[in-house]
């Protein structure tokens, strides 16, 4: 059986994030560049783990904080699309989708927003509550927002495909791909509810 065994802990998300009654932070870790993305309140906070301490051996000294993209609201939803290890999505209580790419330079990260969508139900009041980046497509995702399940494709920012999947009864609360032809979608009065996609 693996056990488990903690390394580091450190508090990244601000004391806003929890007073503006977010459930907590939202991590993703980009391997590819080294780095870890919190979403804290209204930013999503990229610390360079490059530049971090030895953790094993300097446990009181705290991760290096590399870069920082801000939003217009809280920051709900946090994914790393699968075929692409420095793309980052994330979404937002307003109902907005956003594409980030981070790059290493020679000395440090950078983070910039690529792509922005409002989710046509996040228009109409509801955030985006989950994100299910398609496991071969990178610019793919599945977006729950405003108790829907939508289809967004920011590829390269050229074009935005939004379609609404049929045959939720219920808020949608959390997306799972199943392979690459399946999306499932779990909604608030506990049923399952699979979609073929092409």
């Amino acid at each position: 059986m693996p056990t488990l065994h903690s390394l580091h802990v450190e508090k990244l998300a601000s004391s806003a994030n929890e007073a503006a009654g977010a459930a907590g932070s939202r991590l993703a870790v980009c391997e590819d560049v080294g780095a870890a993305c919190v979403a804290n309140g209204c930013s999503l906070d990229v610390y360079d783990l490059a530049l971090a301490p030895d953790l094993l051996k300097d446990t009181a000294r705290s991760m290096r904080f590399g870069a920082r993209v801000g939003a217009e609201a809280l920051l709900t939803a946090l994914a790393r699309t699968a075929s692409d290890g420095c793309v980052l999505v994330y979404g937002t209580a307003d109902g907005r989708c956003t594409f980030v790419r981070l790059r290493r330079a020679a000395t440090s990260l950078l983070a910039h927003a690529t792509y922005s969508a409002l989710m046509p139900s996040g228009a109409a009041g509801g955030g985006v509550r989950a994100l299910a980046p398609h496991p071969t497509r990178g610019a793919l995702v599945a977006v729950a927002c405003g108790g829907a399940a939508l289809l967004l494709s920011g590829a390269d920012a050229l074009a935005t495909t939004e379609c609404e999947c049929e045959g939720v009864t219920s808020s949608v609360c959390t997306l799972a791909w199943c392979g690459a032809d399946r999306l499932a979608a779990g909604d608030a009065s506990g049923a399952l509810t699979i979609w073929s996609v092409d």
